[in-house]
């Protein structure tokens, strides 16, 4: 106790240096607690799951021996059933087209979240039903559970159980039960389940063909399962049943964990079912950057520690002669450095609390302390005081207490100078080494910022289309779908500030499109190549300012192009060993329809950049089969900053058009796509923070060993000012001295970052490079941060009267 009032004491007499302890410290000790509860709800996700470490994800590379994804044909679902007993349960989870429209007698709404799923999806997951009867929706293929947000938006206080929804105002759907909200930490979200049966009203065939990959299988595995040994179970069992030559090493099944899916699915696929993905790498780095942060700020503890030893070393001298025993000094530095964690920690505490709602908002997530369990969280603080505590006290304690007292209660500044300068020890060599590292991570850590950043800004401008001033409006699907596109699109050309209109099935950031193989007619099937078709209006490509390769767009003048023609993306022509639009005839359209190649055109990256370009064809067509026709999509491109008069037009003409009660249903392209990449954002974005703050910490960490050096040298500058020398001089002197250091830094940081970065770059199939002028705006920020801390104490200590820094020697 008494050690503590003696800290408290000590920290009030020094007010400044105690402050200066106290904030690096917080900052530190904040920013480690920021970054671990970020990384804490990272691993999160799927844990609540009650089965979670015998669920299984398939995926593999069948469909393309090129990408790898978790879609697979429905087909498989019986296979699986009869054949592996190692699979307790299995279920099949699709994404339904779009937004689709569900209909009462009264509202409706373009839904989001849709699944089809087969019944035994709740006994695999762990979601809750809170009403209704899973016997009824396992029974009846035309049922559907709704979450309890769309049952208040539907039916509002009404019990909804047993009430019809129209799917596309087509298909009456039964609701048998409303689930609980799905929780935020779960990668599979959505707001309504679907009898995957449901589908053979309008499309039996997906059930029967082995071609149609839109399906993604869990599995629920019993207990001591060999998950290798199922892996090529499955294969072998898809072999046999699609193509015998998948089992020649070049095609693969992998089983993923549950809990890897949101952070282990970078570089999986997913198209018809959209899931939460997390960033494993971020959460690698941020986790290192958290335990790097808090070791810097325990080192500017020492730093500033050492930089006032002068005076302490007599303090010490003083009580060795009153008796005070080793044991004794250790327990009150000890004591000092308990004292100041504590505070710090409460600081940063606070800091934490201040911070997380913007934080929060950086990162697209609601997390906080309150998203750690109470007892998890006290433990943990108590470790973390315990640890600092030791790395901030272990220097003073030990090494303070080793000036031996004849030599400092002589009064010989001189003496104690040159044992903290180093030169009979390798103290001053070890301040170097520190300087070093806070540099070299800050620098790191600059580079990495500035390279996520240019990443994302290369994805976003590198689209292949023109995604700024244009608004898709999502068509709902009925016998007029068509004939309302046209009418819209009438009423909107008449306005001077919309300048294209046109449709299509898909756009960019939604489905890839229909899949199909196309091939020359006189060619062989493993010429072939898997292509993805999207059904289009004239002025389609042009629209989305798609730059034409080789060839023509279509032409509304010209008769056949509605119907004998097609246009392929760079990635189709490649696989399909085309050069030129020169009319080569493509077969693989159904049936025995083929069509002449007119135009190719740039790659257009209908999914993230992390994916390759998949092939594309697009072509007229009206209508099609049971899905929308090719006006499922309208896009609408504008010139005008007026963007209210824009939004007016446009609910205008579908208010006149479109049937009462349903309101438009649009999109901005721009925003839409910039949500594909919003994990790399808030990445991005994070950094942004972990740098600004590893920064703040080394130049308190710089501040701390210049005024050590201030300390230990203030009778050479006090002698060199009196022999003439100039503030320039001696600003010169010094600043070339650490500018050496942060050289030294940049030199170790650069190779170090490049070779981490390039790792995280090498997840996108379409990358920036890490450009040099990246690494020299690091290094130059750096070096000026440290020329300015150094030099505003170099001019501090400079301004003094040499007389007072000498009169004593």
């Amino acid at each position: 106790m008494l050690s503590i009032k003696l800290a408290l004491r000590l920290l009030l007499r020094k007010k400044l240096s105690s402050l200066i302890n106290i904030f690096g410290l917080a900052l530190g000790i904040g920013s480690f607690l920021l970054i671990s509860i970020y990384a804490y709800n990272e691993l999160q996700y799927d844990r609540f799951h009650e089965q979670g470490k015998n669920i299984y994800r398939l995926s593999g590379n069948t469909f393309n021996p090129n990408s790898h994804s978790a879609i697979l044909p429905l087909r498989f679902y019986p296979i699986i059933k009869e054949k592996v007993p190692e699979i307790e349960e299995v279920v099949r989870v699709q994404g339904a087209f779009g937004s689709p429209n569900l209909v009462t007698d009264e509202i409706s709404f373009a839904q989001a979240g849709i699944l089809f799923v087969d019944p035994e999806f709740m006994n695999v997951f762990s979601f809750q039903l809170i009403s209704g009867n899973m016997d009824a929706f396992a029974d009846d293929p035309n049922s559907i559970l709704i979450s309890k947000e769309m049952a208040s938006r539907f039916f509002g206080d009404e019990d909804p159980v047993g009430k019809i929804l129209r799917y596309y105002d087509a298909f009456n759907l039964v609701v048998r039960g409303v689930l609980e909200d799905v929780p935020a930490y779960s990668h599979l979200q959505f707001s309504a389940l679907i009898n995957i049966d449901f589908q053979r009203i309008f499309n039996a065939t997906i059930f029967e063909i082995w071609g149609s990959y839109t399906t993604t299988y869990y599995m629920l595995v019993r207990e001591n399962t060999n998950i290798g040994t199922l892996e090529n179970k499955l294969l072998t069992l898809y072999a046999e049943a699609v193509n015998p030559a998948y089992t020649d090493g070049t095609r693969n099944f992998y089983l993923q964990p549950l809990s890897k899916v949101y952070l282990g699915s970078g570089e999986i696929s997913s198209p018809t079912v959209p899931i939460l993905t997390g960033n494993q790498s971020a959460v690698y780095i941020f986790s290192v950057s958290a335990i790097l942060i808090l070791l810097l700020a325990c080192l500017n503890f020492v730093n500033l520690t050492s930089a006032k030893s002068t005076m302490r070393a007599r303090e010490v001298g003083v009580r060795k002669v009153l008796g005070a025993g080793k044991r004794n000094l250790i327990s009150k530095f000890f004591a000092e450095s308990l004292l100041i964690v504590f505070i710090s920690m409460i600081l940063g505490i606070v800091f934490v609390e201040l911070v997380f709602p913007y934080f929060s908002d950086f990162a697209g997530k609601d997390i906080g302390l309150y998203s750690i369990p109470l007892g998890i969280l006290v433990i943990n603080l108590v470790l973390l005081l315990l640890i600092v505590t030791t790395l901030s006290g272990l220097y003073p304690a030990f090494v303070l207490t080793r000036f031996q007292p004849v030599t400092v209660l002589k009064g010989s500044a001189a003496l104690i100078g040159r044992q903290l300068q180093g030169r009979s020890g390798p103290n001053f060599r070890l301040r170097q080494i520190l300087i070093v590292l806070q540099f070299a991570i800050s620098t790191g850590l600059i580079i990495s910022s500035l390279a996520m950043f240019n990443q994302t800004r290369h994805a976003l401008t590198h689209s292949g289309f023109d995604s700024e001033s244009l608004i898709v409006l999502r068509n709902y699907s009925d016998d007029q779908m068509t004939n309302r596109y046209h009418a819209i699109r009438n009423e909107l050309e008449q306005y001077p500030f919309i300048k294209q209109i046109s449709a299509g099935t898909h756009i960019p950031t939604q489905r890839l499109g229909y899949v199909t193989r196309l091939q020359e007619p006189h060619k062989s099937r493993d010429e072939s190549a898997i292509v993805y078709l999207t059904y289009v209006d004239f002025g389609y490509l042009e629209t989305l300012g798609v730059k034409l390769s080789s060839g023509r767009f279509f032409d509304i003048e010209n008769a056949t192009d509605s119907t004998e023609t097609v246009i392929i993306n760079r990635t189709a022509a490649k696989e399909l060993g085309i050069k030129e639009a020169d009319e080569i005839l493509l077969a693989g359209f159904g049936g025995s329809t083929t069509k002449r190649v007119i135009g190719i055109v740039e790659d257009i990256h209908f999914r993230s950049v992390l994916e390759p370009v998949n092939p594309k064809a697009f072509y007229i067509n009206h209508e099609f089969y049971y899905q929308p026709p090719a006006s499922n999509h309208i896009l609408i491109k504008y010139d005008t900053k007026n963007l209210s008069e824009v939004i007016s037009s446009i609910e205008l003409a579908w208010a006149k058009n479109a049937r009462e009660g349903r309101t438009a249903d649009y999109i901005f392209m721009d925003a839409h796509y910039e949500s594909l990449y919003l994990s790399e954002l808030q990445t991005g974005r994070i950094a942004l923070i972990f740098t600004f703050l590893a920064i703040l910490i080394a130049a308190l960490g710089l501040l701390g060993t210049t005024a050590y050096v201030m300390e230990a040298r203030k009778k050479e500058l006090g002698i060199r000012q009196v022999l003439g020398a100039t503030i320039l001089r001696l600003s010169t002197m010094i600043s070339r001295e650490f500018a050496l250091l942060i050289i030294l830094a940049n030199v170790i940081a650069w190779p170090l970052t490049f070779y981490l970065m390039t790792r995280w770059l090498d997840k996108f199939a379409y990358r920036a490079e890490m450009s040099i002028w990246i690494f020299l705006l690091a290094g130059l920020a750096s070096l000026l941060l440290a020329l300015s801390v150094v030099n505003i104490m170099v001019f501090k200590q400079a301004r003094q009267n040499p007389v007072h820094v000498l009169k004593y020697e």
